[in-house]
C-alpha cells in the first residue's frame, strides 16, 4: 500500500499544471505586444527605404544607369568629354538619355557644363540628380516657373525675378534663353492670360520686342524643317 501511495504522489508531482484563464490571457497579451513591436519595426524599415534617393544605390554600383537631360537653349547644345570620346547633341525643348558614366566624363571637361545645369539652360528630368552631382543654387527656367513669375505675379515682382536670375541682364545665356522661351510660349498660346502691362514691362526690362523674336523663331523653323 505504501508503495502504491508513493507512485500516486510521484504521478501527481509530474502532472503538468493546466494554465489558468488569467495566465492564458497574460500569454496572449504578451504575444500581441511582440507582434505589434515587430510590425512597428517593419513599418520603420519601409519608411527608411522610401527616404533613400532613387539613384543612391544603383548609381554607386553601376555607372551605366541612364539619366534623362533636357535643353532650354534655343540653338541647342553639344556636350562633350575632354578627350572627345563622349559627345551628346541636344536640341531645344527635347530630352535625351545619357549614362551617368558619360555625364561624369562630360563634367571633367574644362568647359564648365555643370554651370549650364546650374543656370537652368540644361536640366535633369529627375531632380535627385542635382544632388547626386552636387549642383546647387539651380535656376528654374521651366515653362511652369516662367508662367508663374510672368503671368501670375505683378509686373514689379516679375522684374525682381528677372533681375535675380539674369544677374541684371549681365548673364547673356540666361537672358537669351528666357527671351526665346517666353516668345515660344507666347507664340504657342501658353501665355494667353498674360496682361498687356506684364508683357510691356517684360519687353522694356529685357530690351526686346517679343513679336520680332517670334518672327526669328518662325524663320529658323522653316529653314530647319
Amino acid at each position: 500500500m505504501e508503495e502504491n501511495k508513493n507512485k500516486t504522489t510521484a504521478t501527481k508531482n509530474t502532472t503538468r499544471k493546466t494554465p489558468t484563464l488569467k495566465e492564458k490571457l497574460e500569454t496572449s497579451e504578451n504575444e500581441k505586444k511582440e507582434m505589434l513591436e515587430m510590425m512597428k519595426a517593419m513599418k520603420l524599415e519601409i519608411e527608411n527605404m522610401k527616404k533613400v534617393p532613387v539613384f543612391s544605390g544603383m548609381v554607386q554600383n553601376d555607372n551605366d544607369e541612364p539619366v534623362e537631360i533636357g535643353c532650354k537653349l534655343f540653338n541647342g547644345a553639344t556636350l562633350s568629354s575632354a578627350n572627345g570620346d563622349v559627345s551628346v547633341v541636344l536640341k531645344c525643348g527635347e530630352e535625351t538619355e545619357v549614362t551617368i558614366r558619360e555625364l561624369k566624363d562630360i563634367f571633367r571637361n574644362q568647359f564648365d557644363f555643370k554651370n549650364m545645369f546650374r543656370k537652368g539652360v540644361l536640366y535633369f528630368v529627375d531632380k535627385d540628380m542635382y544632388k547626386y552631382f552636387k549642383i546647387r543654387n539651380v535656376i528654374d527656367l521651366s515653362d511652369e516657373k516662367l508662367i508663374e513669375e510672368l503671368v501670375e505675379k505683378e509686373p514689379n515682382e516679375m522684374v525682381k525675378f528677372l533681375k535675380k536670375v539674369t544677374n541684371d541682364k549681365r548673364n547673356d545665356m540666361v537672358s537669351h534663353t528666357i527671351c526665346y522661351n517666353v516668345a515660344s510660349m507666347l507664340r504657342d498660346g501658353k501665355l494667353k492670360f498674360w496682361s498687356y502691362d506684364g508683357q510691356s514691362t517684360f519687353e522694356q526690362y529685357m530690351n526686346v520686342k517679343l513679336s520680332n523674336v517670334i518672327k526669328n523663331i518662325d524663320k529658323i523653323k522653316k529653314i530647319t524643317q
